[in-house]
């Protein structure tokens, strides 16, 4: 990847890391530049791993930690080839919870969230994480994130459907979202509250 590609990535990283902590409800300490193996799961198929751009926690109205969260980010200027991006971003989640929940014996619950600041299909955006559109994903997903002869898992499907965030970050976002100090003043708020 060519020098000034990979600094708009990680400028979009932390674009999207910023704005997500804005909003007080995510909390994203480990990110692919400084905590790769923080922010990677490992694939079904033994080996493999994705990197994600940054992972953490999503926190309830209690400000309690949930799930954990790993989060793509696009920080693109057109759709390019993001339809097949997301179709293997779909794939590779269904393939780590597959993962995990066998490793673990239990579900960890993880959401995974695709972050762009272009949306990749016009009218059937709304359908990108729906039951036949995961389905799709994985029937089409890759050797190094499924084995070949793998049948799909209705039940972890129907579970990821919940857990998917699809995120289109707008050039007016800041205007959105609280900035440091009245972040830091509702945090002193809250802690008053207790």
């Amino acid at each position: 990847m060519p020098e000034a590609q990979h600094e708009t990535g990680r400028e979009g990283v932390m674009r999207v890391r910023r704005l997500l902590e804005g909003t007080m409800r995510f909390r994203l300490p480990y990110d692919a530049y400084s905590s790769g193996s923080r922010a990677s799961l490992p694939m079904l198929v033994p080996g493999e791993k994705k990197q994600y751009d940054l992972q953490g926690n999503v926190f309830d109205d209690g400000d309690l930690p949930g799930p954990q969260i790993y989060i793509e980010v696009k920080a693109v200027k057109d759709a390019g080839n993001q339809s097949s991006q997301f179709e293997a971003f779909l794939a590779q989640a269904y393939s780590a919870t597959l993962r995990v929940r066998g490793d673990l014996q239990d579900d960890p619950e993880n959401n995974f969230m695709w972050a762009t600041t272009c949306p990749w299909k016009g009218t059937g955006f709304r359908e990108v994480t729906s039951k036949e559109a995961v389905t799709a994903a994985i029937e089409n997903a890759g050797p190094q994130i499924l084995p070949p002869d793998h049948e799909v898992d209705a039940e972890t499907v129907d579970a990821l459907l919940e857990r998917f965030w699809v995120w289109v970050v707008s050039d007016r976002q800041e205007d959105m979202t609280l900035g440091r100090m009245m972040r830091s003043w509702v945090a002193a708020k809250r802690e008053e509250a207790k």
